[in-house]
């Protein structure tokens, strides 16, 4: 079997962080501050006519807890971070799409979020990459809405994604993340 260096960046998707399988995130800020180093799972790069996002998937130590760490680069190349947690995932439902076409959804606890793009959706294509095994995963199509609400003085976002090849609704809770509290190792 080919060994696979730990130290060279992954080149075959979207990776504006520059990952290789070795590199490693710790937060001193948010949800995860203090927490420990989270490793690097799977990149998912999000294609839409806009713009390009990389959803990456971190774990714990012990993988017990996962999340994702969604990055952006606006037009001046600077990144903009989001951390999500996966809250809720249920199959297809037309009253649940009837609602985010209106423009708002309600999470699992009943906070209710207002729509921040296109009530109808934003068409995406989607690639996985597993970090790991460093071959793409699977390809797919989806629908995503992006939500937020105010929680403390603090912005709240709820990013809903519809995936084509499994029909399912997948919500994500999150926030921003300033660069000043997360480190990223590259590793090597």
């Amino acid at each position: 079997m080919f060994f696979k260096s730990g130290k060279k960046v992954i080149e075959d998707i979207y990776n504006p962080l520059k990952i290789t399988r070795s590199s490693t995130i710790e937060f001193s800020g948010g949800k995860l501050r203090d927490t420990g180093i989270y490793r690097f799972g799977k990149i998912v790069e999000i294609e839409t006519r806009e713009r390009i996002i990389a959803r990456y998937v971190i774990f714990d130590r012990d993988k017990t807890s996962e999340y994702v760490f969604e990055v952006i680069e606006d037009e001046n190349e600077e990144l903009q971070a989001y951390l999500f947690e996966l809250i809720y995932a249920f199959p297809f439902h037309e009253d649940f799409l009837k609602t985010l076409e209106q423009g708002y959804a309600v999470d699992p606890e009943g906070r209710e979020y207002r729509g921040e793009i296109r009530a109808d959706g934003i068409r995406a294509a989607i690639r996985v990459y597993d970090v790991e095994t460093g071959r793409l995963e699977r390809e797919t199509g989806a629908k995503i809405w992006i939500f937020e609400r105010m929680a403390d003085g603090e912005t709240e976002y709820l990013n809903i994604e519809l995936t084509q090849d499994t029909g399912m609704f997948r919500l994500f809770r999150g926030e921003s993340v300033d660069d000043v509290f997360y480190k990223f190792y590259q590793g090597g």
